[in-house]
């Protein structure tokens, strides 16, 4: 039976986070929807990169001695239209490619309801509340929204993208059929311009399921770490030599080679690693978590080679999915067959920062973005 005399308790430490990675993995096994993106591994490696700029907010809701919900939320200091705001968000890093709480299902109501009064209850803690990233049929999306609305606080739900990807069913060859004949022609000419300028091309798989040592896999996090140093991305201060991003990976690693989940795929001309792919496989899914190529042999398209040949290969591992993650990469859309929506919650508090945000989101700027259509409207008139 259910009960309606839930406690919420605040974990705000890391070491009490720490604490709940036991009674955290049994509720996992319980969800009958559940990602990598939810486990205890995931959120404390995560954590390892944000704990300079964030505050952990992690509610863990409890029927007597029983864990039934997580709700892991960070605090942090943004702005948001150029206002100062003490904002809470899900606990998650650029590399998330959903986010969600973990809750029992026959207690969602309920916990709804006792989760949206902790919040009203702590509306001094916060002008802003945004969730990102939310999969389809989440309870923030189904049974939260009502609860908050209930409970006096205004909140509003908006699509915030999809998660490219396909299935594994068929064959390899069904599937690569399908693709596009401009894909199969760039791949043949890439293959071509390796093979002539090139004497050894070679690519390596080590998955933390296989008898890989320990000196074999810190080899290729390194490898791989330094394909994101010397990748475009540099520029946007993600890579992985970076301190905080490098914490997460490390902390990632240390957890997939635990549980089995860590898969690296590397490229190698004539002995030197030029591209790479950095996986998560749990429960036969595929999470493509970082995909980078050294920017020195950008000319020579390594990373569109090793995709090609790497997703040729997983479709002889008897896998489930393969999932790209957000992002408007051009390379997602020729190989993707499925899209999965992703959406967003905001949530407005009490105080007058948030008043003032909710009109400026609901009202100001709707209304200068119809007015700036009309103008165009008129002068193309």
């Amino acid at each position: 039976m259910v009960s309606e005399d839930l406690k919420v308790v605040l974990i705000d430490k890391e070491e009490a986070l720490l604490g709940l990675k036991d009674s955290w993995a049994c509720l996992w096994n319980r969800l009958s929807y559940r990602s990598v993106f939810q486990r205890f591994e995931w959120v404390h490696a995560s954590w390892q990169w944000l704990k300079l700029d964030a505050r952990l907010c992690v509610f863990a809701v409890y029927d007597k001695d029983e864990i039934v919900a997580i709700v892991p939320f960070v605090s942090k200091q943004h702005h948001h239209r150029k206002i100062p705001v003490r904002m809470l968000e899900l606990l998650s890093i650029p590399d998330n490619q959903e986010c969600d709480a973990l809750v029992l299902p026959e207690y969602a109501s309920n916990i709804a309801k006792v989760l949206a009064q902790e919040l009203k209850n702590r509306r001094r803690d916060w002008d802003l509340i945004r969730l990102k990233l939310i999969p389809e049929g989440s309870f923030f999306l189904t049974e939260f929204p009502a609860a908050l609305q209930k409970s006096g606080l205004a909140a509003q739900t908006s699509q915030f993208g999809n998660n490219p990807g396909f299935t594994f069913e068929g064959t390899w060859e069904q599937f690569y059929k399908r693709r596009s004949r401009r894909l199969k022609k760039g791949n043949n000419l890439v293959a071509n311009k390796l093979k002539k300028a090139y004497e050894d091309i070679r690519i390596e798989w080590l998955k933390s399921n296989t008898a890989v040592t320990d000196v074999e896999f810190d080899r290729a996090i390194e490898q791989f770490i330094g394909l994101s140093k010397s990748s475009w991305k540099v520029s946007t201060g993600l890579t992985l030599d970076q301190v905080r991003p490098r914490e997460f990976i490390k902390k990632l690693s240390e957890y997939a080679k635990e549980n089995d989940w860590l898969s690296i795929w590397l490229l190698f001309l004539d002995g030197k690693p030029v591209a790479g792919e950095y996986q998560l496989i749990c429960e036969g899914r595929v999470y493509a978590l970082r995909a980078d190529y050294d920017e020195a042999f950008s000319a020579d398209s390594p990373g569109t080679y090793l995709n090609w040949k790497m997703l040729e290969q997983l479709f002889e591992n008897n896998l489930s999915s393969y999932e790209m993650g957000p992002g408007r990469n051009a390379y997602k859309k020729r190989w993707a067959e499925v899209f999965e929506p992703r959406y967003q919650l905001t949530v407005y508090g009490k105080t007058i920062r948030s008043k003032v945000i909710q009109i400026l989101d609901q009202h100001i700027v709707p209304l200068g973005k119809k007015l700036r259509g009309n103008t165009k409207d008129d002068v193309a008139e």
